[in-house]
């Protein structure tokens, strides 16, 4: 269930003093905002919050005007004021505000992060979590026990996250005896009641696979980190763990027959004989498994023995770029880009693609190993290798456009061009994929297709009417946009429909800057720019609430940072390479994605591991 929460809403009337004198206290829109606006809002915010989608986002404010007239009722003005908060959400949500908005992925999260900052001493720092500031006052430990408890149902999860970041450590070493004990009791307290087989059996299960020795648990704060790490691989609930961790360990510490809490699981107890167990302590796997931890030095144990020590170890701050170059391989840019190229040319426009998906960092990313790993490309310069000829670039663009267009349902094109710093970009007006683009001022060339209509700004309209003969022309309320449509005059609902997805179109200016490189804005720039931007847009496409971001904002949240590249991996290992994304703000998303380990394979046959922040040893 989506809900909307106002921390203060400040209304500001302005009236000609006229009108004010004449209509006195009627013309104060304030009684729309009994009700009237709650429901508007629920109306028009309906269609753009999903459901479904966990998101929280914490927006810092939002400013809009509204223009009303004299005799407006309420509910028309609670209307035109909801409808501005949606325009005004949307470009929130499309990364335009970034500066007064922040996303996490889910509560859990979001509260996971927040005991972070409140363990790091920075919450009160952070203006996203004003809602915890009657917390400042309170210490940490008991404030974490409230907040925790506050939010029963998230608490394991929040835990779990905390476990996930590597955080978990000092989130305890904040904690006293008593505070994890009462952590403790909030996730499950089933003393008396017998767990079930299964859950035993997984925790057993569980204990023999531990890289290390590991010692009896005793007090609270361990009984509850061993709780977090069991969760993270057990999908069960918490409560129904912690009975289960419990029954298991008091039956190893049995067999044992241990008298204090510095016995380890692999220490066999050389007095203790198999047959000892009483028939009493469960099924006979059961019966196994407590005897392996008790009895034995783990032959099922998996040996977490790391096998990444590799000829080729590359730090690189582009390690996100691997990650895009799986949207190059699923969306068959690659062969888009390299198709009728020898193998030089081929390896060549690979790197300049590479260099182009780095962003603002691509000065010195022609010459990064770790992406010449990728493309196989080992010198700089080769000839003129990685330049186009005469008419290739349009003859790319048009590719690039059948193929994006063709990975979605068919569907009539609505086309919209936009001009920015001396470039022209066709994009879509539904999606905004950006489709065709052009320098020095010039119109790109039109696609060789069906197209039901194409918006152009005024001030280029007159140029594109000799490309555009029988094409109808309507401008817009606006006045500052001209829609073209084939043989017929729209009517008023699609140029209102249109009016509305100009209001809706993102700046191109953010991702000009982010995407342009060493080649600026020349053919092979421009046509490199439109093959990444294709990446980043599949990217967002990819992970839950980013769909429509721009690439800037895609960047800095879920691509770069320092990661690493381990190439001629043993013949045992069963890809050619991995590569440890790295730790960025969204990291969190992809973990929801599943894409953890996720293996893709490059046109040459090599294969890639992509290992979440989390999995990078």
């Amino acid at each position: 269930m989506s809900r909307v929460r106002i921390g203060r809403l400040n209304l500001e009337t302005r009236v000609p003093y006229q009108q004010a004198v004449s209509s006195g206290p009627t013309s104060d829109p304030s009684p729309a905002f009994t009700g009237d606006l709650a429901a508007a809002l629920g109306d028009m915010l309906a269609p753009i919050c999903d459901a479904g989608d966990p998101s929280v986002w914490i927006i810092s404010r939002l400013d809009f005007d509204l223009a009303g007239g004299p005799n407006w009722e309420s509910r028309r003005t609670a209307d035109a004021l909801a409808e501005e908060m949606r325009r005004t959400l949307l470009r929130v949500f499309s990364g335009e505000a970034s500066d007064l908005a922040i996303r996490f992925p889910d509560r859990p999260t979001y509260l996971a992060q927040f005991l972070c900052d409140l363990v790091d001493g920075t919450a009160r720092d952070r203006w996203y979590f004003s809602a915890f500031r009657r917390f400042d006052a309170i210490p940490t430990g008991i404030a974490a026990c409230m907040v925790l408890e506050a939010e029963p149902d998230h608490a394991f999860s929040v835990l779990v996250a905390l476990n996930a970041r590597g955080r978990l450590p000092q989130f305890l070493m904040r904690l006293s005896e008593g505070e994890a004990l009462r952590i403790l009791r909030l996730l499950g307290d089933r003393a008396g009641t017998e767990p079930p087989e299964n859950a035993m059996i997984s925790v057993c299960e569980f204990l023999l696979k531990q890289a290390t020795p590991m010692s009896l648990p005793v007090l609270a704060k361990d009984q509850l980190k061993l709780l977090v790490s069991i969760g993270t691989v057990i999908n069960l609930p918490p409560d129904v763990l912690l009975s289960a961790m419990n029954a298991v360990l008091a039956r190893v510490q049995k067999t044992l027959r241990t008298n204090g809490p510095t016995a380890r699981l692999d220490l066999p107890a050389k007095d203790v004989m198999p047959d000892s167990l009483k028939p009493e302590d469960g099924a006979s796997e059961l019966r196994r498994l407590i005897n392996l931890l008790a009895h034995s030095s783990y032959p099922d144990r998996k040996q977490a023995r790391s096998v990444r020590a590799a000829v080729d170890d590359i730090l690189t701050p582009r390690a996100g770029v691997f990650l895009l170059w799986r949207s190059i391989i699923d969306m068959q840019l690659d062969e888009v880009l390299t198709g009728g190229c020898e193998a030089v040319e081929a390896k060549a426009r690979r790197h300049c693609l590479a260099v182009a998906l780095s962003g603002p960092a691509q000065a010195d990313a022609a010459d990064d190993e770790a992406l010449r790993w990728l493309t196989r490309h080992e010198e700089p310069e080769v000839g003129k290798a990685g330049t186009f000829a005469s008419g290739e670039a349009a003859l790319l663009q048009q590719a690039l456009f059948r193929t994006l267009t063709g990975l979605r349902p068919v569907r009539p094109i609505r086309l919209a061009m936009v001009q920015e710093s001396g470039v022209t970009i066709l994009q879509d007006l539904i999606t905004q994929d950006w489709y065709f683009v052009r320098g020095e001022g010039g119109l790109p060339s039109l696609p060789d297709c069906d197209i039901t209509s194409i918006l152009v700004p005024a001030t280029i309209a007159a140029e594109l009417c000799d490309q555009l003969p029988g094409w109808a022309s309507s401008p817009l309320p606006d006045e500052r946009h001209i829609l073209f449509t084939r043989g017929v005059d729209p009517d008023e609902g699609v140029l209102s429909q249109t009016a509305r997805a100009v209001e809706e179109l993102r700046p191109v200016a953010p991702d000009l800057a982010y995407l342009s490189g060493a080649d600026g804005f020349s053919e092979m720039g421009l046509t490199m720019m439109l093959f990444a931007r294709a990446a980043y847009a599949d990217l967002g496409r990819r992970l839950p609430g980013l769909m429509g971001s721009s690439a800037s904002y895609l960047g800095r949240n879920a691509i770069h940072g320092i990661g690493r590249l381990r190439a001629n991996l043993p013949a045992n290992v069963d890809v050619d390479a991995e590569v440890d994304l790295p730790s960025m703000p969204f990291d969190f998303i992809w973990r929801m994605t599943g894409m953890d380990g996720t293996v893709f394979r490059l046109a040459d046959g090599r294969s890639i591991r992509l290992n979440m922040a989390r999995a990078a040893q």
